[in-house]
């Protein structure tokens, strides 16, 4: 699947916000996505145009309240 690059910039931002929360979370979807890799998608999780546009508008939101991150910046340290 191809998305406009504003679509895979929104997406990368989630994945690294996801990314910095969860520090297991990119080593649990490598795996998962290494198991799956030949499989077909399901029907049932393929996104018709509509929806495709209610997950535009809650990406847009989802995106819109993630702080931005530049390149070289340090992240505070979390307490676990």
């Amino acid at each position: 699947m191809s998305l406009r690059s504003d679509q895979q910039r929104a997406l990368d931002r989630i994945g690294e916000a996801l990314r910095a929360d969860d520090r297991r979370l990119e080593s649990l979807f490598m795996t998962f996505s290494g198991l799956t890799r030949h499989e077909v998608m399901p029907g049932t999780e393929q996104i018709t145009p509509e929806p495709r546009r209610r997950l535009r508008r809650l990406l847009t939101a989802v995106v819109g309240r993630l702080p931005v991150r530049r390149r070289g910046q340090a992240q505070k340290a979390t307490a676990v």
